[in-house]
């Protein structure tokens, strides 16, 4: 809490058992320190991929670009690829500042809606646009897993109420 990471990728992630930890803070910062993107004059830091607008752009960062970067990587982990895609760094760029992302859905249809826009908040262009912060991603996470159990149970619940569905149920089990 408090901290920037400023490069929030898959390759600064580990996962052990059923935890996750964040990795390399080599380029993090204070939330409340001076500076907020250049080293050195000019110099910008981070993987492009996963940067902010505002960090590209070189304007003040807080917690929110971190939210960003995490969109970009929960949006690779649901659909196996970024977010945006360039040939060059320039187009990689106008991307990040300038287009909307495509729902993750598009590319993984197993994706639902709710998790859809989780992501696309995450990734508005506007930081403002965004979550506050990752106590807020996390409620909207925890809800999004009760609305998908509900609606599981629910579907379950249906299926087995069909006629002839327990018939079924048990032939499948005698079978097998």
């Amino acid at each position: 809490q408090g901290i920037i990471h400023r490069d929030l990728t898959p390759s600064n992630i580990m996962l052990e058992g059923s935890h996750c930890f964040v990795m390399d803070f080599g380029l993090a910062k204070a939330q409340d320190a001076q500076s907020s993107l250049l080293t050195y004059m000019g110099d910008v830091i981070g993987t492009t991929a996963y940067m902010s607008p505002e960090q590209i752009q070189g304007q003040p960062l807080d917690a929110r670009s971190d939210l960003y970067a995490f969109g970009c990587l929960l949006y690779w982990l649901v659909t196996g690829r970024a977010p945006f895609a360039g040939k060059t760094l320039a187009t990689l760029v106008r991307a990040h500042t300038q287009q909307p992302p495509d729902v993750p859905s598009r590319h993984n249809g197993l994706v639902p809606t709710v998790l859809d826009e989780l992501v696309v908040n995450l990734l508005a262009k506007a930081p403002g646009d965004r979550y506050a912060s990752a106590s807020q991603v996390l409620t909207s996470l925890r809800q999004m897993v009760k609305q998908l159990e509900q609606a599981s149970a629910t579907e379950t619940s249906k299926s087995s109420n069909q006629p002839g569905s327990a018939n079924l149920q048990l032939a499948q089990l005698s079978t097998s």
